[in-house]
């Protein structure tokens, strides 16, 4: 049985008026669930399953900065999607909801994010686009 994963994530201010501490709150739910049910928050299909950290490490340049956030960014995710990613390949036995034991394959369906964290995820440059190689001198023009 396939289990498709749904993740988001958005940036967000850790502290009200002081500082300037962020992080990325990464959520999950399950695609399983009926759209109806998965879209309403008052549902609670999706749960908050990490804080990712939005590390400042003090780069002069702001690529090299962007490059240091976002390495850390992935490497956080290694450690998170690590044993979902070993499960996805071999498979774990889980109970569904009669009680009976199957074999599930947990995979990353998809990622809910703003374009920020679409470009953070895909590592795309800033300026670029994350689906495509059009650069952003060319967003607009019209060529395919």
């Amino acid at each position: 049985m396939v289990i498709p994963l749904i993740f988001g994530s958005d940036k967000t201010k850790l502290t009200n008026f002081i500082g300037d501490k962020q992080a990325y709150p990464v959520y999950m739910g399950i695609g399983n669930i009926e759209h109806t049910t998965r879209q309403k928050a008052s549902e609670r299909a999706f749960t908050c399953v990490a804080y990712l950290p939005a590390a400042k490490f003090g780069q002069k340049n702001d690529k090299v900065e962007a490059s240091l956030n976002a390495q850390a960014f992935h490497q956080c995710l290694d450690v998170l999607l690590g044993t979902i990613a070993d499960a996805g390949k071999n498979g774990m036995f889980m109970h569904d909801s009669l009680g009976d034991v199957r074999l599930c394959f947990p995979l990353v369906a998809s990622w809910i994010g703003d374009r920020p964290e679409q470009q953070l995820i895909s590592l795309a440059l800033q300026n670029t686009s994350p689906f495509t190689f059009t650069p952003y001198t060319e967003f607009g023009s019209g060529k395919p």
